[in-house]
């Protein structure tokens, strides 16, 4: 058992750790869902309007109706197929921990370091296929890798590339790989040409992350 113990604590103090982005000057950061939109000034008067209308002793059980509601309605969604956490990196850990051991999950690099990074500590097995030098995706190659695989990962658009693959060349892979855990993470949906919201329920195996700053 101690063995054991050493075995996993000595191959975990070897990963890296995820490296946040450094602030450049002059620059609008966007990393970790910052809203530069809204006045600092506003956003404060919000929040201590919100204090003075909440009774901190309580759940907003209340709420949670109306939340979904609304989510509903910007993802132009189905309530029942939404669930909510404290961020997408939450989901990614609840996923993992949930159907990742003993399996492999497929990825191409580069790509969002934290779910690189949480595969390595729960132990999954990665199969990495490195993007084209236009940052395209090698279909054939990821196609050949993911059917050997239990979990596949998509950042959409890509980080930290910027791109995002042709809506066709996805919702194949999706097609094609029906049988394996599919996560296509939108973080930065926005930013892209496409959303696959609405595919969710045409999928049994697709999860679709999306993020969201609640001012």
């Amino acid at each position: 058992m101690i063995n054991w113990l050493s075995s996993k604590l000595d191959r975990i103090s070897k990963l890296d750790s995820y490296l946040k982005p450094e602030k450049v000057e002059q620059s609008i950061k966007l990393d970790s869902n910052e809203n530069f939109a809204l006045d600092s000034q506003y956003i404060m008067k919000m929040a201590s309007r919100a204090v003075t209308h909440t009774d901190l002793r309580e759940y907003p059980l209340e709420q949670y109706e109306e939340f979904y509601s609304q989510l509903s309605s910007y993802t132009g969604i189905d309530a029942r197929y939404l669930g909510v956490g404290n961020g997408s990196d939450q989901i990614i850990e609840l996923l993992l921990s949930i159907f990742g051991k003993g399996q492999e999950a497929t990825v191409f690099t580069p790509t969002f370091s934290y779910f690189i990074n949480r595969c390595e500590l729960h132990g999954i097995k990665l199969n990495k296929v490195p993007l084209n030098r236009d940052n395209g995706l090698p279909e054939v190659e990821f196609l050949k890798h993911a059917a050997q695989s239990d979990i596949v990962y998509i950042c959409s658009p890509n980080n930290p590339t910027g791109n995002q693959f042709p809506e066709t060349q996805i919702l194949k892979i999706i097609e094609q790989l029906k049988e394996k855990l599919v996560l296509i993470d939108e973080a930065y949906v926005e930013f892209g040409n496409y959303s696959l919201a609405k595919q969710i329920a045409n999928y049994d195996n697709l999860i679709i992350l999306r993020t969201l700053r609640v001012d």
